[in-house]
């Protein structure tokens, strides 16, 4: 894990814009108003040739573009960042493993608060359509982001006593003879 490594994951906060987000909210919604406008008082020998196919492109690419939000977690070798929480490893006091209910808690200070980030196999997206294609697809993912916050945690707070993993189905199974 030399850089970060993202994953998608829908956590369920919503965050605040920042102030780039806000300008750039605007300046798309003017932009459109400006171009609808200048669409219905010129018509479409306005656009030339091409008619209303730029004012359609910005009306459906601005947008999107603009007001969509990427969801995801991103671990680092130190830490890791998902939507408003960034939890540092050194400050990890513990780890709760719930595999059956599909939950990693991870408790960790902040300052002086103590604090708590929960990380939720079912946030996992997958684009299966198949429910146990899906179920599986999050597991698999879910093992993935556990296993490299284990090993980060081991490295960085090893006062934390560390959740036995589950092997993996696919493991292979040592034999003594």
């Amino acid at each position: 894990m030399s850089d970060g490594d993202t994953y998608k994951y829908d956590y369920p906060e919503k965050l605040p814009l920042t102030l780039k987000q806000k300008l750039s909210r605007l300046f798309t919604v003017i932009l459109l108003v400006l171009a609808w406008g200048w669409f219905f008082r010129y018509g479409l020998p306005a656009f030339g040739e091409l008619g209303g196919i730029p004012v359609a492109l910005m009306t459906i690419i601005l947008p999107a573009a603009t007001f969509s939000r990427k969801k995801k977690i991103e671990l680092f070798p130190r830490y890791l960042i998902c939507g408003p929480n960034i939890v540092y490893f050194q400050n990890v006091e513990a780890l709760t493993l719930k595999d059956q209910a599909g939950t990693l808690t991870i408790d960790y200070l902040q300052g002086k608060l103590k604090k708590q980030f929960v990380l939720d196999r079912k946030n996992f997206p997958t684009n299966a359509r198949k429910q146990h294609k899906i179920d599986a697809n999050r597991q698999k993912k879910f093992d993935k982001v556990v296993a490299r916050i284990t090993r980060a945690v081991g490295q960085q707070a090893p006062q934390v006593a560390l959740p036995v993993l589950p092997l993996p189905a696919d493991a292979p199974v040592a034999v003594q003879a």
